[in-house]
């Protein structure tokens, strides 16, 4: 299977970056176009109930157009040998399920993401995006690992 649309995730950490480097060359390679995402969750930016002050919806605003701002100088300093590389910013709670809906609307072959290689306990109380997206997903999906 040759792909025809890459989809990315990102959440900018240096997992992140590797997964990014062999969605370039695998789109390179097949012509394909690449949709590089993030997912943010807003509520992850809100203190727990009678902690710190309350986030303004200023802030919020900020911090979405911060990611816009990211994930746009990514396309351009690192998507720049892809004929057809365009970005997303989803708001929404769960990465792994963002990505698999937004896959299927846009016809997406191919997700490559990164795994940290959590193990034991980190594994079971945080679970692994990439995992799920396996299982979310309604195409392949290519799991870099990533040495921590």
């Amino acid at each position: 299977m040759t792909p025809t649309h890459i989809m990315v995730g990102t959440d900018f950490s240096r997992g992140a970056e590797a997964a990014l480097d062999a969605a370039v060359m695998l789109a390179e390679r097949a012509g394909a176009r690449v949709t590089l995402i993030h997912v943010h969750d807003p509520m992850v930016l809100l203190p727990a109930p009678g902690e710190g002050e309350k986030v303004s919806l200023d802030h919020l605003l900020h911090v979405e157009e911060d990611l816009r701002r990211t994930l746009e100088r990514v396309r351009l300093d690192r998507l720049g040998s892809v004929k057809d590389a365009q970005v997303e910013l989803v708001i929404r709670s769960s990465p792994s399920h963002a990505m698999a809906e937004r896959a299927a609307e846009l016809g997406v072959d191919l997700i490559v993401v990164a795994t940290h290689g959590r193990t034991g306990l980190a594994h079971f109380f945080i679970g692994s995006v990439a995992e799920r997206t396996v299982r979310l997903a309604p195409c392949p999906v290519l799991v870099v690992p990533v040495a921590d």
